[in-house]
């Protein structure tokens, strides 16, 4: 449940509010227009803008909810998706499962619950803002009460995919002149922020003093410390973000004159903000808070120790060294290296690279160091034959790194996939390395140089048009001294012609038909080779690589 504390307390947010109801506003549900389509305008909006909300709503209406409850006639277009994503998180955290982007979903069992109102029907008057009646009092039938801890969890994680929707939407809000509701929606969150953090430590603080072994099995719970760390990091970064951009947003002044950096400062002293902050910096609820986050990095140290040990197993069939483990690990959580540069390190390393390992055997290791199993007989083909033809095994990595596969073993062990550029030409296009490969072995009938494969893979990567890839094979290789001095006949420049442009064997019919044209001199061979270069099956194997 999301409530907001918008449009009221000081005279300009009066203002604001009654901004809201201007003429000509595009609204969700005026009067007479279809649900369905204001569903569609919204989640229109989220896809464009907002991506992880789109998901969380989308997962939500795939469920089977009516999401639609939550979108509000009075409000413009980006003004209340907040709500609905807040509210749609509620539906899609379930089975106790909370989602923290593609692939990273963190399980929080939800055990040893005691109710909120135990801890918080003794917090003083003055210190009982917005929310509290709502969520906190005595009696309140809702999960944040009735839940304890984990009910408060629950909707700090809502509240902060709510802030981080309105900071998705800011390009929107900007292109629109809407800062007035932009404010009004993430300074309603920040609230939010410091009361449940409030309640979330002053309730651990109260188990701990009162019911100790309750106190211990929550702080014992992984789950949990990881999903208030992360949910708390994030929503830090949110009102930062919020902060910075309350110092460039500009109304009319004669609106706003005193602009929003003002204001930001005016509510925060006005809503609690400040001496929310001010009742966690207390020692005994700032020792909980450190206890947690030194938790959650101790369990980080040690997960990103087994990622980095299991991928010293897999590449170099020996344990760690410690140096090695701990440098790894310590730039994993600095975040100076992601997952993939770890296996870029090792797998690269001069005792990698030293074993000889054959191409089958570095394949295997990739599947097994990336995707955490063996290879499936199909993609093992395809990478052994595009290894054959000249691809390193950086191309493996690069074509890895995007996976889910990857994505969810990275999520498992807590540390980010990363990203992998390619800088050799010939790791950048399969069937250009793999054409310029059979350039080599059938028209020169040779292996392959790397500088060679590369500066032509290169030649052809930069312009990749038809005409270009036929004047680099009749230029580069056909008329090269290497091949005329072959001296092959019609027969054996047909068939050369077939494995090189085709890669496979010629058909008597066609064969005979291009022997014929050569023997009676109705086309030359340059003219040969360009009816293979525009042939459809040529272009069918172009387009295929994407050319």
């Amino acid at each position: 449940m999301r409530i907001c504390k918008k449009g009221f307390t000081a005279t300009f947010f009066t203002v604001l509010f009654l901004l809201m109801f201007l003429p000509g506003m595009t609204v969700f549900a005026a009067p007479g227009l279809d649900s369905k389509v204001c569903m569609d305008n919204a989640m229109a909006i989220l896809k464009e803008y907002d991506p992880e909300g789109y998901y969380i709503v989308d997962s939500a209406i795939n469920r089977g909810t009516n999401v639609s409850v939550w979108l509000r006639a009075e409000h413009s277009n980006a003004f209340n998706l907040d709500t609905l994503v807040h509210e749609s998180y509620h539906d899609y955290k379930f089975f106790e499962n909370y989602y923290f982007g593609p692939g990273k979903g963190v399980v929080v069992p939800e055990n040893n619950k005691y109710k909120t109102e135990n801890y918080t029907k003794n917090i003083p008057v003055d210190m009982r803002t917005f929310r509290y009646d709502t969520y906190v009092s005595e009696g309140a039938y809702v999960s944040a009460n009735v839940d304890g801890i984990y009910g408060l969890l629950n909707e700090l994680s809502a509240y902060q995919f709510g802030m981080r929707n309105q900071l998705c939407l800011f390009p929107y809000y900007e292109e629109n002149q809407k800062f007035s509701d932009f404010f009004n929606c993430c300074i309603s969150d920040y609230q939010a922020y410091e009361e449940f953090r409030y309640w979330m430590l002053g309730l651990l603080n109260y188990e701990k003093e009162n019911v100790t072994p309750i106190y211990n099995a929550h702080m014992k719970n992984a789950g949990f410390i990881e999903v208030y760390c992360l949910t708390t990091e994030r929503f830090r970064d949110n009102i930062s973000k919020f902060t910075s951009l309350c110092q460039t947003m500009q109304d009319d002044t004669t609106f706003n004159p005193k602009g929003y950096a003002y204001w930001l400062e005016y509510l925060k002293e006005d809503y609690g903000i400040n001496k929310l902050e001010k009742a966690c910096s207390d020692p005994a609820l700032a020792s909980i808070e450190n206890e947690i986050f030194a938790r959650y990095r101790n369990s980080q140290r040690n997960s990103v120790r087994e990622y980095v040990s299991r991928l010293y197993q897999v590449a170099l069939g020996r344990e760690a060294e410690e140096a090695g483990l701990e440098d790894w690990s310590d730039k994993l959580l600095n975040g100076s290296a992601n997952a993939v540069d770890v296996v870029y390190g090792v797998m690269c390393s001069p005792e990698y690279l030293g074993s000889q390992k054959s191409n089958e055997q570095i394949i295997t290791d990739c599947y097994k160091a990336m995707l955490d199993r063996d290879p499936d007989q199909g993609g093992f083909d395809d990478w052994k034959q595009r290894m054959e033809s000249g691809m390193s095994i950086n191309a493996i990595f690069a074509g890895f790194v995007g996976s889910q596969e990857f994505d969810s073993l990275c999520n498992r062990y807590g540390i980010n996939p990363g990203s992998y550029t390619l800088t050799e030409e010939r790791d950048k296009n399969a069937g250009v390395t793999m054409f310029v490969n059979r350039l080599y072995t059938q028209a020169l009938g040779r292996g392959y140089d790397i500088g060679g494969l590369n500066y032509w893979c290169g030649q052809i990567n930069s312009n990749p048009t038809r005409d270009n890839i036929l004047d680099i094979a009749t230029e580069g290789f056909f008329h090269s001294k290497e091949f005329q001095d072959k001296n092959l006949d019609n027969a054996e420049f047909v068939k050369v012609c077939y494995l090189t442009y085709l890669g496979r064997e010629c058909e008597k019919e066609g064969f005979d038909y291009w022997v014929g044209l050569l023997e009676r001199g109705e086309m030359s061979r340059d003219q040969v080779m360009k009816g293979f270069a525009y042939s459809l099956e040529f272009s069918e194997i172009m387009a295929s690589y994407g050319l």
